[in-house]
């Protein structure tokens, strides 16, 4: 900031930070700090990921992240199965190396053969197909909602209605050593169902929940089952399922689902969820039909979010021991074990990416997505064959079906995010790192000036896979690299480690958006945190200013003191800088059609200065306001501009008081006087007597609007209520003109009244 004229000095500070001068007329000035929008230095600019972008930002085809965060080749994307309906919700292996698709909203099925030939299986009465089983040598099993209907699906696609579940949704289903008898879980309420052919449909059990989400098999033989609202776990012994064992209440309120993971293990994966599925009839923004939240969610606080992890996989041991394997925040919905891949898992559709991701995690706590493609909600994760595997999964909004593994054949590109420069710049070089073979490695950019590429943009360049490359591109403001891993794995695969790219941003000179002279509102007795004995004037625009200065202890701040401290002139002003270089300020005066321009202090990167005008002769001046980004652009490249105010009026002189008269009359006083200014108007004039009592005077014309006034009083003392006071009493005037000055004259009524 500005320093000012003679000897006082200015500290700043933000509102929440104090800085005192012990000085004897220093200055602390309080203004809210305006930060510059922050954008691109001029000069060299650079683009780097990791350090400045994340790979996670990338756009994955066939791409992927290692363990390590690298880029790598990742699994290659294929659409199969269905296209026709508007979400598939569910898959079920043929057991032949196919499989069923339940859809929705049509409660269709499809079924796709193992070369990828789909077709309409079947269709339900019910709306969605949530859950499908298919049973060797039985058949195939359909589950709806929100009609809970549970269908036998013959080989021909004859369908057969079964039974009804109250609650309305059949959320899943298995079947165990008994191959004709089917378990349901289903909801709302949390329920337990069974079925066979000569007992039909059966409620077996409720309970405290709202819905029942999932149920399997373990290797001991008995049934598990997971609930939502709250996340419960619980195993019953088939023979007797009405006495149930509860094992576990999860932090998450949703005990989503069962999996059989490493070593033939039962594990349950829970969830809170962010973004919910829609379904019909169910509660908006539950994910799930309506419930109370669990006592634990309740007592953590509405949904635990803050406390509890949104996403958690949990291992179920033989004895009944439940052990947390992995947790994290991610908004997840689905979760399978492959023996090549490990742990997968995948949710709603990453809206900033615009991709849905297959995520793979690496216990106790991490995850990076092995697939990246255009694509839905994933809703259903179904692994196939082992070594090299399958990877089946479902979507909806959009829907597809898509399949993926080492063994697809398909592109593994990776795109990077969208570089803006502001404005189409000079574009250098592409840089790149990286470890194991990275010789096949393909690289190729394109720019353009709009924020979505469409057909203005310049076609992907010849492709390249030197690590240090000029890119030939005409000035464009946006840009794009992307990189092609090979289609086949080799012995020790490319993991890129960074990539930068560069421009050059020609410089622009910085602007002042603002520059005003702050209007003072008040003046109050006081500091503005602590020392009670200095001034503080207080602007219209919030800014305040403190003065130091030696006081007798009042509370009131007199008028003489208080226009000691209007010499100082405080502005403000905003500069503005495209590529957001740091900006220095240069505040200067000069009488008004004077060419010689003379400082106000030192160049400073404060945006609010002071002049003290106290030495000044009084006149009309232009300040002139320099703003200049030489800090970070040296020599020639530095480039300024400028703003003038003015005429600024510097009136520093009081105005004069002539003529003063006080004459006792009956039943008060008279009090007579002439006030002039030599060069501004009088605003306001004030009386008040030795007692403390005070009022406002007006001149005889009754308005104070010019430069000399005539004032006239009688006065009526004292007033019912008032002491009269020691005589001969004193009478004080005070005068002000419009720049602040104040005159003050006393005098005393003597003699008789007359």
């Amino acid at each position: 900031m500005s320093s000012i004229v003679s000897g006082m000095i200015p500290i700043t500070a933000t509102h929440s930070a104090a800085v005192f001068s012990p000085l004897r007329w220093s200055v602390f000035l309080v203004w809210v700090v305006l930060l510059p929008v922050m954008s691109l230095a001029a000069g060299p600019v650079y683009w780097d990921w990791p350090e400045g972008e994340s790979f996670a930002e990338l756009q994955f085809d066939g791409a992927a992240l290692d363990a390590s965060g690298h880029l790598v080749r990742g699994l290659a994307v294929q659409r199969v199965g269905p296209d026709k309906s508007e979400v598939y919700w569910t898959l079920a292996p043929d057991g032949q190396g196919g499989f069923f698709t339940g859809a929705g909203h049509d409660g269709g099925i499809y079924h796709t053969d193992d070369q990828g030939r789909s077709r309409l299986f079947a269709l339900v009465g019910g709306t969605e197909v949530l859950s499908l089983l298919f049973v060797p040598g039985v058949g195939l099993f359909a589950g709806t909602g929100p009609e809970g209907k549970f269908f036998q699906v013959e080989a021909n696609g004859q369908v057969k209605l079964l039974g009804t579940v109250e609650g309305g949704y059949i959320w899943s289903m298995t079947s165990g050593e008994k191959k004709d008898e089917i378990w349901l879980a289903a909801g709302s309420p949390a329920a337990l169902y069974h079925y066979d052919a000569e007992g039909g449909l059966v409620r077996v059990t409720e309970f405290p929940a709202t819905n029942s989400l999932d149920l399997a098999f373990g290797s001991d033989g008995l049934l598990y089952l997971t609930t939502q609202g709250p996340g419960l776990v619980y195993r019953f012994d088939p023979g007797s399922p009405e006495v149930s064992e509860l094992l576990f209440e999860a932090p998450q309120d949703e005990a989503r689902q069962l999996v059989f993971g490493p070593a033939g293990n039962l594990y349950v994966f829970a969830m809170n969820p962010e973004e919910k599925v829609e379904i019909p009839g169910l509660i908006p923004g539950s994910g799930l039909p309506g419930g109370p939240p669990s006592p634990l969610m309740m007592l953590l606080g509405g949904n635990g979010e803050e406390t509890v992890p949104r996403s958690a996989l949990y291992r179920i041991e033989s004895d009944g021991l439940v052990l947390p394997v992995w947790t994290g925040d991610q908004d997840l919905m689905i979760t399978a074990w492959s023996s090549e891949y490990g742990w997968l898992a995948g949710g709603p559709l990453d809206m900033e990416l615009g991709q849905s991701q297959l995520l793979r995690l690496t216990p106790p706590a991490g995850s990076y997505p092995v697939a990246g493609w255009s694509g839905g909600d994933i809703l259903d994760i179904l692994v196939q064959g082992k070594n090299p595997g399958r990877i089946l999964v479902s979507q909806g909004h959009p829907h597809s079906v898509v399949v993926m593994g080492d063994g697809v054949r398909g592109d593994r590109v990776a795109v990077s995010t969208l570089l803006d420069a502001k404005r189409p710049v000079r574009w250098g070089r592409l840089r790149w790192d990286a470890l194991g073979d990275a010789g096949n490695l393909e690289w190729s950019v394109r720019g353009g000036n709009r924020s979505v590429p469409d057909d203005s943009w310049s076609a992907w360049t010849k492709s390249w896979n030197d690590p240090d490359h000029q890119m030939d591109l005409p000035p464009y403001r946006f840009l794009q690299w992307r990189v092609a891993f090979p289609s086949e794995a080799g012995e020790d695969p490319a993991r890129v480690t960074s990539v930068s790219a560069s421009a050059w941003l020609d410089n622009t000179a910085p602007q002042i958006q603002r520059f005003q002279v702050e209007l003072l509102q008040g003046i109050e007795s006081g500091g503005l945190i602590s020392h009670s004995e200095n001034l503080t004037q207080v602007f219209r625009s919030g800014l305040k200013v403190e003065f130091d200065r030696q006081m007798n202890g009042r509370e009131r701040v007199s008028a003489r003191g208080a226009a000691a401290s209007r010499a100082v002139r405080v502005f403000t002003w905003v500069g503005e800088d495209a590529e957001s270089d740091r900006l220095l300020y240069k505040f200067e005066y000069r009488p008004e059609g004077n060419g010689n321009w003379r400082p106000i202090g030192k160049e400073s990167q404060e945006m609010l200065g002071s002049w003290d005008t106290s030495e000044v002769p009084d006149g009309r001046y232009e300040l002139r306001l320099t703003v200049s980004d030489k800090l970070d652009n040296p020599g020639p490249q530095g480039l300024s501009s400028q703003r003038v105010m003015g005429p600024v009026m510097v009136d520093n002189t009081a105005p004069e008081i002539s003529g003063l008269k006080v004459h006792r009359i009956d039943g008060g006083l008279r009090v007579e006087f002439k006030a002039e200014d030599s060069s501004n108007v009088l605003s306001v004039a004030r009386l008040q007597l030795s007692t403390g009592w005070a009022t406002r005077l007006d001149p005889v014309d009754r308005i104070c609007d010019s430069r000399s006034e005539r004032f006239a009083l009688d006065l009526t003392w004292p007033l019912p209520g008032e002491a009269p006071g020691v005589e001969p009493w004193l009478v004080r005037v005070e005068v002000q003109d419009m720049s602040g000055n104040v005159a003050v004259a006393e005098g005393t009524a003597k003699g008789e009244a007359r």
